[in-house]
């Protein structure tokens, strides 16, 4: 509280060795994260100053984004709506991010 959210988070993406992606189309359709955020974080991932991780949460045109490119949690980047047992898909979701660390 009282923190300004647009330093806050600039801050935290220029530091953040994993930056998860929770994917929908409101991520997708929201100007700031993909003019400010995004770009920041695939910059960071091009460089390897950072591993960007994408967790696809509700179906959307992921694919054709630029991190489309990435392998996308959870298995084959199958939305976690989709899944009939959501607990498994995000605990498979955890278990992968717990490999990269």
């Amino acid at each position: 509280p009282g923190e300004e959210w647009d330093k806050a988070i600039k801050r935290e993406l220029a530091s953040a060795d994993i930056i998860v992606l929770l994917i929908s189309a409101d991520l997708i359709n929201t100007d700031y994260i993909w003019d400010i955020e995004m770009k920041e974080a695939m910059e960071r991932h091009d460089r390897g100053a950072a591993t960007v991780i994408p967790v696809i949460i509700r179906p959307c045109m992921w694919e054709t984004a630029p991190f489309g490119k990435l392998n996308a949690l959870p298995e084959k980047g199958v939305p976690v709506e989709k899944w009939s047992d959501r607990d498994e898909a995000w605990t498979q979701v955890v278990k992968r991010i717990k490999q990269v660390l």
